[in-house]
């Protein structure tokens, strides 16, 4: 099954619980958080050994985020280091923010630049976006690429 696939079941099935909890906000930071840590190849090539059981796999991430996280995270990271898809995990994250800025009527949009704008300068292309997006608030990214 290909990584969107993986992503949009798992986040959807994740989003719908918390939706029930009333824990999105709660949710999505710590996801938000946790996928800056996985992007770190070592705690992947870590949880990818065949050499480490899954025992210890699974006790060396609840050790490490497990009394931090909420239980929906502790139970979402179980699950996918159980069924192999532990390495899904950033996309899971990032559908699962997604779903909760539809909920909140926010669209991301992400700006590129080769060198950095004035702030005003990225409020004027905000206005000018916003005329065509759906949503009533617009969350911008900035990101310079010289």
């Amino acid at each position: 099954m290909d990584e969107s696939r993986v992503a949009k079941r798992y986040a959807t099935a994740l989003f719908n619980l918390a939706l029930q909890q009333n824990a999105v906000e709660e949710l999505d930071s710590q996801l938000h958080d946790l996928a800056e840590i996985f992007r770190g190849h070592k705690l992947l090539a870590f949880l990818n050994q065949p050499q480490i059981s899954l025992e210890q796999k699974e006790h060396a991430l609840m050790g490490a985020f497990g009394a931090k996280s909420h239980p929906l995270v502790q139970n979402l990271l179980r699950l996918m280091l159980r069924k192999h898809r532990i390495a899904h995990f950033g996309a899971v994250a990032e559908y699962f923010d997604l779903l909760t800025n539809r909920y909140r009527g926010v669209e991301e949009i992400t700006v590129i630049t080769a060198v950095e704008m004035e702030e005003r300068d990225y409020e004027r292309m905000l206005e000018k976006v916003m005329k065509f997006s759906d949503y009533p608030k617009l969350r911008l990214i900035k990101r310079v690429d010289p």
